[in-house]
């Protein structure tokens, strides 16, 4: 069963951009997309060796 919505820790995210809003658009994206992959289905595990491949 899929999750109906995703919520981003705005801490993880503040903290990556160390409150810096330029600094900010690449920590969102990242997360952005990292959750996006866990509601796709895929796992922690898979989705890090995704991020790996990218270079992230």
């Amino acid at each position: 069963m899929m999750q109906k919505k995703n919520i981003l820790s705005t801490n993880h995210i503040e903290e990556l951009a160390s409150h810096d809003a330029i600094k900010l658009k690449t920590p969102v994206s990242e997360v952005a997309w990292h959750e996006l992959g866990h509601h796709l289905g895929f796992s922690e595990k898979e989705i890090r060796a995704f991020e790996a491949k990218r270079g992230k």
